[in-house]
């Protein structure tokens, strides 16, 4: 005998029915309205119910060539008929043919790669080689700095909300941000750019002294802070950090795990700047949607910290896969070949100007950054936002123009730096659009 139907059952298949069943199996964070999505291609979404989207973050800020590019397609095939796990502790020819071209794309001082599963291991690996060089033990980390999520770089992250509340006391103490954040729109001491004479640095370095025991091992920053508000440093602020590290006896570590490579018009952000860091965290746009990621170091540094007994090299069940790695290599040999970083820069500019032009035409919007295909709109300070008072944020992107959500899409759309479908002039009609949160 079949069973009555509930009349408040949802139909199998339906987006109801697999957000029921998401719900009841996935402990997960979810965005407001429930997708389930079915496939990709290029830079387009289908839901199970067949609705159709364009993806503006490419993913989770990482698919830099789009959904289901047929190269990476069958190289993935094509290499899971070979070799797709392996024990760590021993080889893989195409996990030493990543490193060899990750390697080959970065400049001297960066000559040898641990790999990672994840951007938060690949900060902690940069934490290890950075203590087992220097022997000390505080980590200084920027103000709206975002490092990950594994409980360690947690203590790090200053980004606020609610990631680390009730998680106290957290293995790096409060005293690690305190470098200024470096935003010019809204300087945090209250001076103007470029008479300031990137004193924000020059604090930043007075109240290290002042707060840590003066045992510095690392400075931490992201070379844009992207959570943090798509914050890009004047010219000076890395070189001048770079020379303050130098001072304290600490390594410079960068994280680009966000915005390299490629999307800002140069393969690393940090070129931008002129200076090489000592420590350099890799991830998301690296891996095309595959679980890799990679720290990156001059080899005399990794030698030392090997010889002082800090878990370096870094090996976990994960960390470097073949099958990952071959995926990964493809994609990043498509990109430079096809000089990616000159057409992110040049529609950058393009980007940039409309976006200008939106600035000229909308009050609500103060500020117009970024760099390459990498940019954000952020509010006037002082606007009164009908009904609702001040608005802030610090931790969420602005929502101007038509509607509380139309600078979302703008920066949402910026993501996507290289896929084929991505054109200077504007996207084909979709009927939707995918987002992804960090």
């Amino acid at each position: 005998m079949t069973p009555p139907t509930s009349p408040h059952a949802t139909p199998a298949g339906s987006t109801a029915d697999w957000v029921r069943r998401d719900d009841a199996a996935i402990l997960g964070w979810r965005h407001l309205p429930r997708v389930v999505f079915e496939r990709g291609q290029g830079l387009r979404l289908w839901d199970v119910d067949g609705r159709e989207y364009l993806d503006f973050v490419s993913g989770h800020i990482s698919l830099l060539l789009g959904h289901n590019h047929p190269e990476l397609r069958e190289v993935l095939i094509e290499q899971s008929a070979k070799l797709w796990h392996h024990y760590k502790y021993f080889a893989a020819t195409p996990v030493i043919e990543f490193a060899e071209t990750l390697k080959a794309a970065l400049p001297e001082g960066l000559d040898v790669v641990n790999f990672a599963a994840v951007g938060s291991e690949a900060n902690e690996i940069a934490l290890r080689v950075a203590r087992g060089v220097t022997k000390a033990f505080d980590v200084v980390a920027v103000i709206g700095g975002l490092y990950g999520g594994t409980l360690t770089v947690e203590g790090l992250n200053s980004i606020g909300g609610p990631r680390k509340r009730h998680l106290g006391p957290l293995l790096n103490p409060a005293r690690t941000s305190t470098i200024l954040t470096p935003d010019c729109y809204r300087c945090p001491i209250g001076l103007k750019y470029p008479s300031c004479d990137i004193e924000c640095v020059k604090a930043s370095e007075e109240l290290t002294e002042r707060v840590s025991t003066g045992d510095v091992a690392a400075i931490i920053t992201e070379s844009i802070l992207g959570a943090g508000g798509m914050i890009v440093p004047p010219p000076e602020w890395l070189p001048r950090l770079k020379a303050m590290a130098e001072r304290l006896g600490a390594l410079l570590i960068l994280d680009e795990v966000q915005v390299a490579p490629f999307k800002t018009g140069r393969t690393w952000c940090f070129e931008h700047s002129g200076i090489v860091p000592d420590v350099l965290a890799l991830g998301k746009g690296i891996g095309a949607g595959m679980a890799i990621t990679a720290m990156a170091t001059r080899q005399d540094l990794a030698d030392r910290a090997r010889e002082a007994e800090v878990g370096i090299p870094w090996a976990g069940t994960f960390a470097g896969e073949p099958l990952y790695a071959a995926v990964a290599k493809r994609s990043f040999e498509i990109l430079l070949a096809g000089n990616y970083a000159h057409r992110a820069a040049e529609r950058g500019e393009y980007l940039m100007s409309r976006l200008r032009d939106l600035q000229q035409r909308h009050e609500v919007i103060g500020d117009v950054r970024g760099r390459g295909l990498l940019h954000r709109c952020r509010d006037r300070e002082g606007f009164d936002w009908p009904g609702s008072g001040q608005h802030d944020d610090a931790s969420h992107p602005m929502e101007c123009a038509r509607g509380r959500s139309a600078c979302r899409r703008i920066e949402q759309c910026s993501q996507n730096v290289s896929c084929p479908d991505h054109r200077a002039g504007g996207h084909r009609g979709g009927r939707g659009k995918a987002g992804a949160g960090h």
